[in-house]
């Protein structure tokens, strides 16, 4: 599947909660650099959308931003409001925001699974007059051989994403 139509893959996406507590041990945290540039103009309310288990939600928390998750997959939802995460549970293309704005909007790794066109909207709806939305995803380099083992995996037992 084409990277911009992996929102159109649902059961993938909430395929993650299948492993909720898992993915939650082993995601990085997001970088300290990033929180202390998205806090600069500090911000009094936060939406961190496809929040999964809490791990960007938090970090901002942590530093005083009062943090709203939005989040496709209960299973995931629970293990972020473990850890003090307010989280609703809806796709976040018609998530009903009660006309609520936000002066900072976060996505973690996670817009890939938002349909462009309607989370871009809604977004833009959402997004309090000079706030800031900010994308971001981790991103990793293997050394070779380790590469190669991984890219025969992938063929193996998931061609369809390599």
């Amino acid at each position: 599947m084409e990277p911009d139509a992996l929102h159109l893959d649902r059961a993938r996406a909430t395929s993650f909660g299948s492993v909720a507590e898992q993915h939650d041990r082993h995601r990085p945290q997001p970088p300290d650099e990033l929180i202390d540039d998205l806090m600069a103009d500090r911000p009094a309310r936060g939406l961190d959308v496809g929040c999964g288990t809490g791990k960007v939600a938090r970090t901002l928390a942590g530093r005083g931003l009062a943090v709203l998750g939005v989040e496709v997959d209960e299973r995931m939802a629970d293990v972020a409001r473990g850890h003090g995460v307010e989280v609703e549970v809806a796709p976040f293309e018609t998530w009903d925001d009660a006309g609520r704005r936000f002066d900072l909007i976060t996505c973690g790794d996670a817009w890939h699974w938002i349909d462009p066109e309607a989370g871009t909207a809604k977004a833009a709806r959402v997004l309090a007059p000079g706030g800031l939305m900010a994308w971001f995803w981790n991103s990793s380099h293997m050394e070779e051989p380790m590469a190669a083992a991984f890219a025969e995996v992938y063929a193996q037992h998931a061609p369809e994403i390599v």
